[in-house]
């Protein structure tokens, strides 16, 4: 399979990934136009399409056309190949829109496909468009959400609202037809999680009626991205200042959340002077494990998650380290693999998740490092990590 990475640089790059043995090479950039600072990026169901954010003053959001290679095989038996894929060869740019606010820096596409929402840190906007269904472009604006409210506990951080990513919610079965869909947006500055009802066939947005927040306590958390159980029992909020893992019970049958329990992300020891806040959550495909990353501490913090009751426990592993400013990191589609992006570090680690979700590094892939059968790691402070299967 492929790995899409995203970085601040100038382009997206991708590489193969090998699931037999968990190695990366040709390791390439694949976008055909410069894009500013794609930071974060997400492809259509299809896989024909990807659509990055612009993460830079002005904000952007592009439309790039996926155009896949020849097929690669990754392994034979006996005569016989046992693996193949089709890499990426290009992403070709389609167009490019205003992001409607500063710093976009994350973007996810509605489930049934018809409305891209982008989150604008700096800006402190939500912004959603129509994708148009015959080339993937994007479309019309659709709403452009402005946050206004800030706690103003972090001085520094605190001082407007901040929306750090936009995530759709579950819904009860008996809503999955609906054409409205529950968007989710933790806002770092508000200490705040904003739920939308989105009308993808109206193109209209509000504020949901049930629950139109959630508080995220203690003041000064700064939420920043949330994590929904596989079962849609649960939700789990990292929140970025507090260095706290947030577990709510989430409704799906109205879209509500009410807070069960708060834990750290660090160890209860740390050095005086140490700086470090988190950056992403993921839960393990079997819903028994939960990870979170600490940059600064420059690690990923493992609990072990209750599955009837949502509750996290400490995991016998605890932490296991990262690359420096581990930003973004994800788990392979099998759950078998966990790949884990140092911002500063310029390297991608590579860990194999065993039965009980502990992790072992298997392998670090450095900027500039060439070992010949693996190739040369070009990214630039990798920053989103995103698997790509049945090209």
């Amino acid at each position: 399979m492929e790995v899409l990475i995203g970085s601040y640089g100038i382009a997206l790059h991708a590489a193969e990934f090998d699931a037999a043995n968990g190695t990366l090479r040709k390791h390439r950039a694949v976008t055909v136009d410069t894009v500013p600072s794609p930071s974060f990026a997400v492809l259509r169901s299809d896989k024909r399409v990807c659509y990055a954010v612009g993460e830079s003053g002005e904000g952007s959001v592009h439309a790039l056309a996926v155009e896949p290679g020849p097929a690669v095989v990754t392994h034979h038996t006996g005569d016989t190949a046992t693996a193949a894929f089709r890499p990426i060869d290009k992403l070709r740019l389609l167009n490019s829109v205003p992001s409607g606010g500063a710093d976009p820096c994350h973007i996810t596409i509605s489930p049934d496909g018809k409305v891209l929402a982008v989150a604008n840190y700096t800006g402190g906007t939500v912004f959603l468009h129509r994708l148009n269904e015959q080339d993937g472009s994007i479309g019309e604006r659709v709403a452009l959400l402005q946050h206004t409210h800030a706690t103003h506990v972090d001085a520094a951080r605190q001082e407007a609202a901040h929306p750090h990513a936009v995530v759709w919610a579950p819904r009860h079965g008996d809503q999955t037809s609906s054409t409205v869909h529950l968007l989710v947006v933790p806002d770092l500055g508000a200490d705040r999680v904003y739920l939308y009802d989105v009308d993808t066939a109206a193109g209209s947005v509000r504020p949901h009626l049930e629950q139109p927040w959630f508080e995220v306590t203690p003041q000064g958390s700064g939420p920043r991205h949330i994590e929904f159980s596989h079962d849609a029992q649960h939700a789990y909020i990292i929140n970025e200042m507090g260095n706290t893992v947030t577990v709510v019970a989430y409704d799906a049958r109205v879209g509500s959340m009410h807070a069960l329990q708060t834990v750290s992300t660090l160890p209860a020891s740390l050095p005086a002077d140490l700086f470090s806040n988190t950056a992403e959550i993921a839960i393990s495909a079997d819903g028994k494990t939960v990870y979170a990353s600490n940059r600064g501490h420059d690690s990923i913090a493992v609990f072990q998650r209750d599955t009837s009751t949502g509750l996290l426990h400490p995991h016998p592993q605890s932490h296991v380290s990262t690359p420096s400013k581990p930003r973004h990191f994800a788990l392979s589609p099998d759950g078998r693999w966990l790949l884990c992006g140092g911002q500063t570090a310029d390297a991608i680690a590579v860990y194999a998740v065993a039965a009980d979700g502990s992790l072992a590094r298997v392998g670090e892939y450095e900027a500039g490092s060439d070992d010949g059968a693996v190739g040369t790691l070009v990214t630039p402070s990798p920053v989103c990590i995103l698997f790509v299967q049945g090209l």
